[in-house]
Parts: structure tokens; sequence; C-alpha cells
């Protein structure tokens, strides 16, 4: 299957949901506020410079950013 520029945004933003989701828990565990966790994971992600590189495309707002805010209303 090939990877087309929306896959690859899909992916991308999954991965770093993942990784903020893992932090998040572990807050839970060191006893450190959860918004100070992912403000900090925030930072080192954006420091890192891994190569991510994120373009928004239609099929991107459609799939990732369109459906939350259907279903809580």
């Amino acid at each position: 299957m090939a990877h087309t520029l929306a896959t690859e945004g899909v992916i991308t933003i999954v991965f770093l949901l993942i990784i903020t989701m893992v932090f998040a828990v572990a807050s839970k565990y060191i006893r450190i506020p959860y918004t100070i966790v992912l403000t900090i994971t925030g930072l080192l992600i954006a420091l890192a410079n891994i190569g991510l590189s994120i373009t928004l495309t239609p099929d991107l707002i459609l799939f990732i950013f369109l459906p939350p805010p259907l279903c809580v209303s």
C-alpha cells in the first residue's frame, strides 16, 4: 500500500498523540500536574528535531479534526 501525504500525516499525528498519552498517564505516577508534563513533552518533541512535518490537507482535516466536534454536538 502506497503511503500518500494524508496517511503519513495521520500516522504522524497518531504517533504524537500516543507519546502525549503515555506522558500524561506517567504524570499520575510521578505526581506532577499533567499540564506541566504535557508542556515539557511538547517542548521536547519540538526541540528533538526529528523531522516530523505535518502538512494540513483536506483529507487530514476530515479524518482528524472534523469528527471530534461532530461527536460532541
